[in-house]
């Protein structure tokens, strides 16, 4: 996977939509390297990041997604 490079030029909510489908493919059953993909996250994102991630993979545990 790649690395994002010079990831100050983003906002936290640019993520979103990486964190809804890593948390999708996650459910899956499919293998993903959350900490790799933030690694190169600044703070701000990285925090916001996780905090999504976490939050959507909640939401299609509990079978709260459609």
């Amino acid at each position: 996977m790649q690395t994002l490079y010079n990831s100050e030029n983003f906002y936290p909510e640019d993520f979103d939509f990486i964190a809804v489908s890593l948390a999708r493919m996650n459910y899956q059953g499919r293998k993903v390297n959350v900490d790799q993909v933030a690694a190169s996250m600044n703070e701000a994102c990285r925090v916001r990041f996780l905090d999504n991630y976490r939050n959507y993979l909640s939401h299609f545990t509990d079978g709260d997604v459609r």
